[in-house]
Order: structure tokens, then sequence, then C-alpha cells
């Protein structure tokens, strides 16, 4: 049995060929990738790679740094490092994106694992999902003080306690009590996140619309009518 070739990488390196089996940059490495790597590249946490050549996979660890202009004809994982995919680059997998990703339109992308802003390049927060979740789990029980706490400045103050819990009287007085709520979708807007969580009554859907900044406080809280796209039941700001 023959184990593949690991190619480690610690101080500064020119790579003009082809190199066969996978390449890891470690901590204080730095790669300029010219030629080709037959295997997967990892970089890791301290680590640097300027890619302009080609690549069957990339992987950039938490705390690694990347910059893509070539091509990968596999998929690209960032695992909560620095990825900047650039203006020519081609990635013919999928990209997975997580903690910060910047893609240039002029970029080509064969799919993406999570949606991600087409101006900006972002890709939502890694744990807007548990977020969301959090959120309306407070809502279901009341907790109208925890959910306030997660309000940015302006919801803060346009959106006291008995107006949040207004709506929500009104939804259980027309709908009955909640069962449960389906999977959560999420994307990238600008520079926040938005995310939709269908929600169950007894005798009604609603969506629970939440919008999140990247410091995770909320700009943004409706209850919408999936009958009636746009309408809010519930409460909402900028």
């Amino acid at each position: 049995m023959f184990s593949s070739m690991v190619t480690v990488i610690s101080g500064f390196r020119v790579n003009v060929g082809t190199t066969h089996g996978d390449v890891r940059v470690n901590s204080g490495g730095k790669l300029l990738l010219v030629g080709n790597v037959d295997g997967a590249l990892t970089i890791a946490r301290g680590g640097y790679a300027f890619i302009i050549g080609m690549t069957e996979r990339l992987v950039v660890e938490p705390g690694g740094t990347a910059k893509h202009r070539g091509y990968c004809t596999g998929d690209a994982i960032n695992e909560g490092g620095n990825l900047v995919v650039m203006r020519g680059a081609v990635i013919n997998g999928t990209l997975h994106g997580r903690s910060f990703t910047q893609v240039d339109p002029g970029a080509k992308i064969g799919h993406y694992s999570e949606p991600i802003d087409s101006q900006t390049g972002q890709a939502p927060l890694p744990d807007a999902v548990e977020l969301a979740r959090t959120v309306i789990n407070d809502l279901m029980h009341a907790r109208w003080a925890e959910v306030r706490a997660r309000f940015d400045d302006t919801m803060h103050a346009e959106l006291s306690e008995e107006e949040l819990a207004a709506p929500w009287a009104q939804i259980a007085g027309s709908v009955g009590n909640y069962l449960g709520h389906r999977d959560t979708d999420v994307a990238r807007a600008g520079d926040r996140t938005i995310t939709n969580t269908p929600l169950a009554f007894e005798a009604g859907d609603f969506v629970a619309r939440i919008t999140f900044r990247d410091d995770q406080t909320i700009s943004g809280l409706y209850i919408l009518n999936p009958d009636l796209p746009g309408s809010a039941g519930g409460s909402a700001t900028k």
C-alpha cells in the first residue's frame, strides 16, 4: 500500500512546475503557485498562498489566507480562513465558503454550497441558522427581553418589549398554538445576512424573516404570511 505524498511548505516558495500529491502551507509559509499541484493544496493557520496556476482542490483552514486567480479543477473549501477568489479565477467544482469569502463577479464558479451575494462576494454568517432558531425559540417562549438584547441600536430604539409582544398575541389568537418550524433558508444581501424560517401553527403557517448584521445583532424582524408576499404580521425595521 502506498501513502500519498504531502509536500510541506514552511518558508517562501515559488512553484513553476508540477507537484505530485498534496501540498500543505504551514504557519509562516508563503507559496506563489504558478505551476500545477495535482492534489489538494491546503493553507494552514498562518500560511499564505497566491494561486495563478492550477490545483485539483483548495482548502483554507481557519487562520489561513489564500488569493486565487488560477484554476481549481475540483472544490474550493474555506473552513474559516481568508479566501479571495479574484477576477478571472476558475473553480470547476463547488465553492464552500465560511467565515470570510470574497468572490469577484468576474470569477467563474461551478457551484456554491451556500448563497453568496453576487455583488459583494461575501458569504452569510456561519452561525445564521442557529442564531435564527435561538431568536424564534425566545419569541415562542415570550422572552422579549432576550430578543431585544440582540437588537442593533436602531431596532432597540424603535421597538419596545410591548410592541414586540403585541403581534405574537394576534398571531396566536388567529392561528392557534405554535407547532414547530422547518428548515431555515439563508442568503447574503450586501452587508447583512437574511434568514427565512417557515413556522407551523395549528391553523396556518407564517415565515420568520430575521436579518442579522455581521456582529450578530438583529437589524430586521418580520413575521410574514406566505400567502401574502411582502406582508408582515409582526415587527420590522430597516
